[in-house]
């Protein structure tokens, strides 16, 4: 079967056309001719190419010739790396002749020498390539023309060089990922920092908001302070509502007070207790002030314990006076009853707790004791 052949590597002394070896000045001016200018022969092997040469184009052609080509080899390795890298080492193999080893720099490529010349460390990076997966060469006919692998087999094995990894082994990697890595604890710190303050404000905003609403609380029912805290209004600060700033709307003071609606509901049906303190003022008159509070505490905790289970209404304390009522702000029936009631239990509770504190407060302390005064009118 007609086929083309590659022969064996053909390599002689380096030289130019001018050489007295023949086959130097041949292989000196074969490249030279396909270069456009005069070229020395560097002793690198170049291989002879067989062609059949057919009489038609038909499927029944009949070889008449044979044209014979060098291949140098060199020139194929030439102008095909980037400049920018260097040391790739190729070892082209013949079966017939043996390897010969080249290495590549960017667009330059230079013979070493006969034989595998590359670093067996690099054995694990090895690429290669072979003529036996070539069936055919493009001729111009519909099938071409076979390509025998069976005689002077070419293969090409190529392999990085030190130089080659030198190029690629540098420092940058590290001092990115140092930089990556520092930028990210960075920021991680920055967003614990920044949530810790979030997280701080935000308490204080939450500590001033409880205080303003406790405050509010013991001035005022539910039912007010949520009517008083609608009617707040928001302009000239942002929207912003403030402990001080609510508490400044029941001062009296603001001329636009007197444009609003007044919050207050009628209970036609509720008992007001007045609840003085008897002796109270000849009492505190020869007491220091820490001993007056102590007796005020005392007896108004006690009577705030017994108006929450009653759920008696506490209205306020003015001085020694003690001022509380029922069926408000939610109606109750039995209200008077509910009074009496409470009543009674703080004026056992006043007798009770007299004893006890006459022992810390002073031998007198237990001449006082409760007046209690009853009112039912429409609140």
């Amino acid at each position: 079967m007609e086929s083309v052949n590659i022969g064996m590597f053909h390599s002689t002394s380096p030289g130019g056309i001018t050489s007295h070896d023949h086959a130097t000045a041949m292989f000196a001016l074969l490249m030279s001719v396909a270069a456009g200018h005069l070229k020395e022969y560097e002793g690198d092997p170049m291989s002879q190419v067989f062609f059949p040469i057919f009489d038609s184009f038909t499927e029944n052609r009949k070889p008449v010739a044979v044209m014979i080509a060098w291949v140098h080899w060199l020139s194929y390795f030439q102008d095909v790396l980037p400049s920018s890298m260097d040391g790739v080492l190729v070892v082209l193999g013949n079966s017939c002749t043996g390897n010969f080893t080249y290495e590549i720099n960017g667009p330059e490529a230079v013979p070493l020498g006969a034989g595998d010349l590359h670093d067996p460390a690099y054995d694990s990076f090895r690429r290669s390539a072979s003529f036996a997966s070539v069936d055919s060469i493009a001729d111009g006919t519909k099938y071409g023309i076979p390509l025998n692998s069976d005689h002077c087999l070419i293969t090409m094995d190529i392999y990085p060089s030190s130089e080659f990894e030198e190029s690629y082994q540098t420092s940058m990697p590290i001092y990115l990922t140092i930089a990556v890595a520092a930028i990210f604890v960075f920021t991680v710190v920055m967003f614990i920092l920044y949530d810790r303050l979030v997280e701080r404000r935000q308490a204080l905003v939450l500590m001033k908001a409880e205080q303003s609403t406790a405050i509010v609380t013991s001035l005022f029912p539910e039912q007010v302070r949520d009517r008083l805290m609608e009617q707040q209004p928001s302009s000239g600060n942002n929207g912003k509502r403030t402990s001080s700033g609510f508490l400044d709307t029941f001062d009296g003071d603001q001329d636009d007070d007197v444009d609003m609606d007044p919050i207050a509901d009628l209970f036609p049906h509720c008992t007001v207790l007045f609840a003085d303190i008897s002796g109270f003022t000849a009492w505190s008159s020869t007491r220091d002030p820490a001993q007056v509070f102590i007796l005020l505490q005392t007896v108004y905790q006690a009577f705030d314990r017994v108006a929450k289970r009653r759920k008696v209404f506490k209205v306020e304390t003015i001085g020694d006076s003690y001022v509380a009522v029922t069926g408000l702000p939610e109606p109750q029936a039995a209200h008077a009853v509910i009074m009496a009631r409470f009543a009674e239990e703080c004026n056992c509770k006043m007798n009770e707790l007299m004893p006890r504190l006459e022992s810390r407060l002073g031998p007198d302390t237990a001449e006082v004791s409760c007046t209690l005064e009853f009112a039912s009118p429409q609140c």
